[in-house]
């Protein structure tokens, strides 16, 4: 009773893309142009094998391993010719790259600072209540809870003072 739906024509069809279409019928071509260079020799029965059976057609990849941060100069020239442009394009995007790169790593850098003295203004905040709080509770007359207050506030502008004598002086 339940009937699928008919999907269209359309998505049944292998996806064409105008660029593959273009490199298959190059390489179709290339293919037929190497088979009709090849000349057709019978081969005695005796010296059949599975392989040497018929005429056969490959083709050879050729790869480059690059290292580094630039092109070998033939190698741009090769791109040059497939290409025309490609070598300025390249440029250009690492250029864009690049500059990407130093500004994120400078807002990374200003967005740190600005957390840092986010949390010192917070600890220099609780310094001045804790010393309040002990200041008062001494005059009050409980010098435990003054000391109390100060375990906080004291060892942290200790620490504050030495991370400023240690660290390393701008130029």
């Amino acid at each position: 009773m339940n009937k699928k739906p008919e999907e269209p024509e359309q998505s049944r069809r292998p996806p064409t893309d105008p660029q593959v279409q273009v490199n298959l019928n190059e390489l179709l071509q290339a293919l037929q142009a190497v088979q009709a260079q090849t000349t057709y020799r019978p081969v005695p029965a005796s010296q059949i094998t599975p392989s040497s059976t018929g005429p056969q057609l490959g083709v050879t990849v050729q790869a480059q391993i690059v290292q580094g941060t630039t092109l070998a100069p033939a190698m741009l020239d090769a791109l040059e010719k497939y290409s025309a442009g490609a070598v300025s394009r390249m440029v250009a995007m690492a250029e864009r790259q690049q500059e990407f790169v130093i500004r994120a790593n400078e807002n990374a850098q200003k967005y740190t600072r600005a957390d840092i003295m986010r949390g010192h203004y917070i600890a220099a905040g609780l310094s001045v209540i804790a010393i309040a709080a002990a200041l008062a509770s001494e005059k009050i007359g409980y010098p435990w809870v003054a000391s109390a207050f100060l375990t906080f506030p004291v060892p942290a502008i200790i620490n504050a003072l030495n991370s400023l004598r240690d660290r390393p002086k701008a130029k």
